[in-house]
């Protein structure tokens, strides 16, 4: 006989902050890069607006978008 799925928890689980949808900043915030992150993509989350990528690489003028490593520490400014 095959064992059965476990069956789904009652709660569900807590949401993932990497993949919640966001309102733009109000303050600064850090910003820790995962697989998948660029410039563009951060602005995307914390902005709505990818086109506003240049405000993040700017607050980070010792990061490129194709040096964005993961687990590496980026300043997210607030909009302007």
């Amino acid at each position: 006989a095959r064992e059965q799925p476990a069956p789904a928890p009652e709660q569900p689980a807590p949401a993932d902050p990497a993949s919640a949808p966001t309102t733009p900043t109000t303050k600064p915030v850090n910003h820790t890069v995962v697989e998948g992150d660029s410039f563009w993509t951060l602005a995307e989350k914390y902005y709505g607006n990818g086109s506003k990528w240049k405000q993040i690489a700017e607050a980070n003028p010792d990061v490129t978008n194709h040096g964005l490593k993961i687990g590496s520490v980026l300043v997210i400014p607030v909009p302007k």
